[in-house]
């Protein structure tokens, strides 16, 4: 070998380990507050990108910059359900794709949102969409259905394992039994023209008659689906609607027998079950409990719009309530403001969102037996990252005032929703020790 050539690659090979320990030393050393900035940075750039666009052309993009923010912040939820509807609205425009292209943004959108899942097991988001997936695809994510299969049969069975699953509470259960429902109850439509007709029916041909059966099997599945999410959740409008939709639809099917008791016993539970839905209806819209829509139970960041007030008259979403949970999840107001009204995120607890955040000074004097215990403050940060109101929620007298002094001092990455910086409302925690 050439010596001045060997001289150089030795040089190379004792100068570029060195370097390259150096740089990723450097990447390890970086302060938590400039990783979050990051993240916040490549978060908002994303958001921007994902609703100024969602006509694929910016989607690539908005899934570059939020996989640059989970590389850097791994169980970032906001990054988690970002890229899963990222993925989803890219999947949306299948008319855009061939096959293979749709079916592996498929595989894609199911395995983001599995992801929060993990986390998340009540998500409704993250359920919901694998379920829409498997419906529009047909298709078990595990194996590809008998030609014999009904329609959607991944997706029912997918629904089935949620409605079944005793560790969630009732109310998620509920919904996914009026998936169920509703599915079935489509299903109990599927009746071929052929095997339609008065008493008794109509001579038909062997594959009218089965699908006949099969529309008389999910009108009776539909009815008891829709009973389970009733006793689950009384208050559920929709369980009470498919209720007397089912029975309604097995009232027809004992008109086509011929049997007029059963199908005068069939209209009269419907009936029943319509007016208690409209008595459902009126005690929810008098509460104010929201609809059955699943939409926004859980999408973070939660957009509201509120009043444009001083700081400390900002009012949260009514079914919140003045505090907020650690690990609370609220359910997304979407109004368009109008006169007087300004748009704030509200989400739970910031801690591990602030860029720096001052430890409180401690009130109480020196000496055994101080009480200690925890501090819960509620902030509102401004458009800049800038605490402008701190009220205490929880902890002892001589304790609060010290919390909110400090969270006054704490700093945070700006917000951006849809592009504009935004305010934000949430919660500090604070320790303090005992003595």
């Amino acid at each position: 070998m050439n010596r001045p050539l060997a001289i150089t690659l030795t040089a190379l090979a004792v100068f570029l380990p060195p370097l390259a320990t150096r740089g990723q030393r450097a990447a390890k050393e970086q302060s938590p507050a400039e990783r979050r900035r990051r993240v916040a940075d490549e978060l908002n750039a994303a958001d921007c990108a994902y609703w100024h666009d969602r006509l694929c052309d910016r989607l690539p993009e908005a899934q570059r910059h939020v996989e640059k923010a989970l590389e850097l912040d791994p169980s970032n939820r906001r990054a988690l359900y970002l890229l899963a509807r990222i993925l989803y609205a890219h999947y949306g425009y299948g008319g855009a794709h061939d096959e293979e292209t749709s079916a592996d943004l498929a595989r894609q959108t199911i395995a983001a949102y599995k992801r929060i899942l993990r986390k998340e097991p009540r998500s409704e988001e993250a359920f919901r969409v694998i379920a829409a997936i498997l419906r529009s695809r047909r298709e078990n994510e595990d194996r590809q259905p008998d030609p014999g299969d009904d329609r959607g049969k991944g997706a029912r069975e997918w629904v089935r394992r949620r409605a079944s699953d005793e560790s969630l509470p009732g109310a998620n259960r509920a919904l996914a039994f009026v998936d169920l429902a509703e599915d079935l109850y489509e299903c109990s439509r599927d009746v071929p023209g052929e095997a339609k007709g008065g008493p008794g029916g109509v001579q038909a041909t062997a594959e009218a008659q089965v699908r006949l059966g099969r529309a008389r099997r999910c009108a009776s599945e539909a009815l008891e689906m829709a009973e389970s999410a009733a006793r689950l959740d009384r208050g559920l409008e929709t369980a009470w609607q498919y209720k007397a939709a089912a029975l309604r639809r097995l009232a027809e099917f004992a008109e086509s027998d011929g049997d007029s008791g059963l199908k005068e016993d069939f209209l009269k539970r419907a009936e029943k079950a319509e007016r208690r839905a409209k008595q459902v209806e009126a005690a929810n819209e008098k509460s104010g409990r929201p609809g059955d829509t699943w939409l926004g139970l859980d999408l973070p960041p939660y957009n509201m719009a509120t009043p444009a007030a001083a700081p400390d008259k900002i009012r949260l979403a009514p079914d919140q309530g003045s505090e907020l949970e650690p690990e609370e999840t609220t359910r997304q107001m979407i109004v368009t403001p109008g006169a007087g009204y300004e748009t704030v995120v509200t989400t739970g607890v910031l801690n591990g969102l602030a860029l720096s955040m001052p430890e409180p000074p401690d009130p109480r004097g020196a000496g055994e037996g101080r009480a200690g215990g925890e501090v819960r403050v509620r902030v509102v940060i401004d458009e800049r990252g800038g605490v402008i109101s701190a009220r205490p929620l929880t902890g002892r007298g001589p304790l609060r005032a010290a919390a909110a002094a400090a969270a006054r001092r704490a700093t945070f990455p700006v917000t951006r929703l849809h592009c504009e910086p935004v305010k934000v409302v949430g919660v500090l925690v604070y320790e303090f020790a005992g003595g």
